[in-house]
């Protein structure tokens, strides 16, 4: 299995691109989005640099998929990567994809129960302090 699928809110946009290693989540998008242009599909993302805030180190994390931005205001919504099944703990800039890997951008509700150990917390606090 030499690919590495990238799913999108709910699994409404699936993408598979080649795996190539050494390359990171961010890399895989920017592939992702080469190949969907070159087909003549729509698949647009923003990024933003967290940097350390407290604690954390933030990185780099998604903020826009097809023109879906975050909502810091109310209720608090965010692109939340999961990698394999599981929340992310690092940002899309610090995460190696694998060769079967499946990346999800999921739009939720930040919740400080599930989420403060997860590198959402780190965007949240950006916003929100």
């Amino acid at each position: 299995m030499n690919k590495v699928t990238i799913k999108i809110r709910n699994d409404s946009k699936v993408i598979e691109i080649p795996f190539q290693p050494d390359t990171n989540v961010q890399e895989a998008l920017e592939k992702a989005y080469d190949q969907e242009k070159t087909a003549g599909r729509k698949f647009d993302f923003a990024v933003q640099y967290f940097g350390y805030f407290g604690q954390e180190y933030g990185g780099y994390q998604v903020i826009m998929i097809d023109k879906i931005y975050d909502n810091p205001n109310d209720p608090n919504d965010y692109w939340k990567l999961i990698v394999n099944g599981n929340d992310a703990q690092v940002g899309i800039d610090s995460y190696m994809v694998n060769s079967g890997d499946i990346i999800k951008f999921d739009y939720t509700i930040y919740v400080p129960a599930t989420h403060d150990k997860t590198i959402l917390k780190s965007k949240h606090d950006f916003y929100t302090k």
